[in-house]
């Protein structure tokens, strides 16, 4: 009985292979893009001078960030490596 059933799964197994062949010459048409639609932002500026945009999309539930600062490219000199060590400091947060 055991030998059947190997037998049998054997060519199931072969045969599921066998079924699946793809013409990989000729690449798929791409589907028409999708229109991404925001909303307006919704801006304030808090008091440390920070500028706020926000734009809601109740689709999905999720949060992300971005913090873009416009500062003007400077030389280290003797203070070497204190800019990635800020970076390492905004990216650990806080516990409060």
């Amino acid at each position: 009985m055991k030998k059947y059933i190997i037998i049998s799964l054997a060519i199931l197994a072969n045969y599921s292979s066998n079924a699946q062949n793809f013409d990989r010459a000729n690449r798929p048409k791409p589907g028409a893009a999708t229109a991404v639609k925001l909303t307006e932002p919704q801006t304030f500026t808090l008091p440390n001078g920070l500028k706020v945009f926000v734009v809601e999309n109740h689709k999905l539930p999720t949060v992300s960030y971005q913090l873009d600062l416009d500062l003007q490219p400077a030389l280290q000199g003797n203070a070497v490596g204190y800019k990635s060590f800020i970076g390492e400091l905004l990216k650990a947060g806080t516990k409060r």
